[in-house]
């Protein structure tokens, strides 16, 4: 197998830095109805200076259509729209959002479609929690991961390429330590300090990493390269998995886009927080038999 590229580079910050603005970048592919209460919500909940980069995996559900005319709606906004032909996939698709993002900003946020902010003041504890110059992100985060042999494996299938030697080979050393741990983020949301990004480097893109593996290769190399994650879970409802049922179960996708329709339904949903399709439609069954076919799992 082809090693895999380096990451890409995070352009440099320009001065001044605007304390406290957070780069909002939104991933969407084909779920426009999530998308609309995504964005809505952040408007109608975010105090901080803000911008929000829309970026859009060529979607053909009227998706495009919609962040135009939400971007006319609201024309006092900062916002960027990143409209690409095909679908680029999760990494490529975040990383293209991170390097448009405003380079004033002291941080830049992952934000999945099927994200609904809950209430005023969400992005306080996920500031609160870089405090310490050593925290590189903040979210809901499970410290104390053991790499599993899973993740060994695909890692060295890959073969990935770092531009510092030096972190290659710790990165390699790490992964081939018998119960190396690590803390993990759950990727549909969560808060990154731009400055240490610059650094670190983006997600990996290409192979095994363009879908499902980026986002724990990413937290290893925080890790490695001694930065820390914070456990600051954000005030945010997780619709969870849209992409998933997208592409895998559009019947289920369906199903669930008529119940929210009801605002009561809707808002049962957020009140019980995971939402009740899971239980109700045998979703996770069907995910446990993908994940025996070797079709991997889902990261937002």
């Amino acid at each position: 197998m082809t090693p895999s590229p380096p990451p890409p580079q995070l352009p440099p910050a320009a001065a001044p830095i605007v304390p406290g603005k957070v780069s909002l970048v939104v991933l969407n592919w084909n779920a426009q109805p999530f998308l609309d209460r995504c964005l809505r919500s952040v408007v109608r909940h975010t105090r901080e200076p803000y911008e929000l980069v829309v970026v859009d995996n060529g979607s053909a559900d009227g998706s495009k259509d919609y962040i135009r005319r939400f971007m006319r709606t609201h024309p006092t906004l900062d916002i960027t729209f990143l409209d690409h032909a095909e679908n680029l996939y999760f990494s490529r698709g975040f990383n293209l959002g991170f390097m448009a993002s405003a380079r004033d900003a002291e941080y830049v946020m992952v934000v999945c479609n099927d994200v609904e902010v809950k209430e005023d003041g969400w992005l306080d504890g996920l500031i609160a929690a870089m405090r310490a110059p050593r925290i590189i992100a903040a979210g809901h985060a499970q410290p104390g991961c053991r790499v599993s042999a899973e993740q060994r494996e695909v890692f060295r299938r890959a073969q990935p390429r770092y531009d510092d030697a030096d972190l290659e080979r710790r990165m390699r050393a790490f992964m081939d330590r018998p119960g190396a741990t690590y803390t993990h983020l759950f990727g549909y949301c969560f808060l990154l300090r731009r400055g240490l990004l610059e650094r670190t480097r983006l997600y990996l893109e290409s192979g095994d990493f363009k879908q499902y593996h980026s986002d724990w290769e990413w937290y290893v190399r925080f890790h490695v390269l001694g930065f820390d994650i914070a456990a600051a879970p954000p005030k945010v409802h997780h619709w969870h998995s849209i992409s998933e049922l997208v592409a895998f179960h559009p019947h289920l996708y369906r199903d669930l886009v008529d119940k929210i329709a009801d605002p009561a339904v809707a808002a049962r949903y957020l009140r019980d927080g995971r939402p009740l399709y899971e239980a109700e439609s045998g979703y996770r069954e069907l995910q446990r038999r993908r994940r025996e076919d070797g079709r991997g799992g889902d990261e937002g």
